[in-house]
C-alpha cells in the first residue's frame, strides 16, 4: 500500500477542536490555527488531498503551540496573583 492509497482512503483531519482551544487560550495563534483549519476543510471538500495533508500538519503544530503558550501564560498569571494575595 503506497502513500497515495492512504491519502485516497482517509482525508486528513482539520483539527478544528484543537484550533478552537488554541483560539480560547492564545488569541493571535488561535486565529492562525483556525484559518489553516478552515483551509484544510476546504481542501478536503475539493479533493485536494496534498494541500489538505500539508495544512493539516501545520494546523496541528500551530494549535499545539497556541495551547501550550496560552496555558503557560495563564498559569503564570495565576501564580503571580496567588503570590500577591498571600503577600498581603
Amino acid at each position: 500500500m503506497g502513500a497515495f492509497e492512504i491519502l485516497r482512503d482517509k482525508p486528513p483531519k482539520d483539527h478544528m477542536c484543537l484550533s478552537i482551544c488554541a483560539f480560547l487560550l492564545c488569541f493571535p495563534i488561535g486565529i492562525v490555527a483556525l484559518i489553516f483549519s478552515v483551509q484544510t476543510r476546504h481542501s478536503n471538500m475539493w479533493n485536494n488531498r496534498a494541500l489538505a495533508a500539508e495544512t493539516s500538519h501545520q494546523v496541528y503544530y500551530i494549535a499545539v503551540l497556541g495551547i501550550v503558550l496560552g496555558s503557560l501564560i495563564t498559569l503564570t498569571i495565576l501564580i503571580l496573583l496567588m503570590m500577591d494575595l498571600l503577600a498581603r
